[in-house]
């Protein structure tokens, strides 16, 4: 079993070929990166808390709500929290 494990171990992963800057924006010095997770968390969960307090009559055939708003609810929530973590390392 521990064999196994680190043949598996061995395989190499690879990351994307992504720059780190695709969009040629340069961010000012005094202006951190999780500041920016944390600013773009808390804009998606002010979208998702509209989205789910304003349900329109009839969406698609159905109504209600489904999974997916919570799921999106709480993917922004673990984005404001990722920024966070982020920010305690950098300070």
């Amino acid at each position: 079993m521990a064999s196994a494990a680190k043949r598996l171990m061995k395989i190499p992963i690879p990351r994307p070929a992504v720059p780190k800057n695709v969009s040629g924006i340069e961010l000012p010095a005094t202006v951190p990166e999780s500041l920016v997770v944390i600013a773009l968390g808390a804009l998606s969960t002010v979208f998702v808390l509209i989205r789910l307090i304003s349900v329109p009559d009839e969406f698609f055939g159905w109504r209600g709500r489904g999974i997916g708003i919570f799921i999106s609810l709480l993917a922004s929530l673990i984005v404001i929290v990722a920024g966070l973590l982020r920010a305690g390392e950098e300070m």
